[in-house]
């Protein structure tokens, strides 16, 4: 039962990040969003230089590379802490269900 849960974390992890850099490109306007993509500079070199990831801090073993996990937390860090909090809020919200 573990492994769904991680899979079901993961899965709601994948559609955070698809949805933030889905972000970078303005469809309207066709070009890109500059904003979005100095926030996600930043958010990722914060992650990077800090060493965290997100998989690390879920419990989530995985055989990829610490930067891996680190790249990927820092998109979603770049994205503000409202977003942060409600993602932390859906993923707890799965884990005090198992």
């Amino acid at each position: 039962m573990e492994l769904f849960w991680t899979v079901l974390v993961l899965g709601l992890l994948t559609e955070a990040v698809v949805e933030t850099l889905k972000l970078i490109w303005d469809e309207q306007k066709r070009k890109l969003s500059w904003s979005a993509l100095c926030s996600l500079a930043v958010g990722i070199a914060v992650a990077l230089s800090a060493h965290v990831s997100v998989f690390e801090l879920l419990d989530i073993v995985h055989a990829a590379p610490q930067w891996i996990g680190c790249l990927i937390t820092g998109i979603l860090i770049s994205r503000g802490s409202s977003f942060l909090h409600d993602l932390w809020k859906r993923i707890n919200s799965y884990a005090a269900e198992k």
